[in-house]
């Protein structure tokens, strides 16, 4: 006698598959000047908006300048408004581009059977993804100062 040995308890095979989504609290910021501006002033710049977990300098591995920098929120909110007063503005008679930063996301794909559906594996307590992207063109007139004191 089998107890619980029916169909449905044939055991899927899943196959993980990384993908790209937009980080809630990290972000990218493109088109700096490392001659003008230090890691100091971008630190003292975002940190206006709120708490930072992460600001630096993106270097590749031989130390050289990317031309960018990494800034990580402790909040997304933080993250929103950062994105909604910094992108698009002048820092020193450069346009920064500031925006989501995409990070790794691990989705499990269901293999064979009949159905070919996909299911996101549980990475976090949270639900909802990450924030949408708004691809609007940049605000105009803003022009941002960093006391250099």
């Amino acid at each position: 006698m089998r107890i619980g040995g029916g169909p449905s308890d044939k055991k899927q095979a899943f196959v993980k598959t990384k993908t790209l989504r937009p980080s809630d609290v990290r972000l990218k910021v493109r088109n700096i000047d490392e001659k003008q501006v230090t890691n100091d002033d971008l630190k003292k710049l975002f940190a206006k908006i709120g708490e930072l977990k992460v600001c630096r300098f993106d270097r590749n591995e031989f130390g050289q300048f990317l031309g960018s920098a990494t800034v990580t929120y402790e909040r997304p909110e933080f993250a929103k408004e950062a994105i909604n007063s910094y992108h698009g503005a002048f820092l020193d008679d450069k346009v920064l581009t500031v925006e989501y930063d995409m990070v790794p996301q691990i989705t499990k794909v269901v293999q064979g059977g009949n159905s070919g559906s996909s299911t996101k594996a549980p990475n976090s307590a949270r639900s909802g993804g990450g924030p949408q992207i708004s691809r609007k063109g940049p605000p105009n007139g803003k022009t941002l100062r960093i006391n250099k004191n």
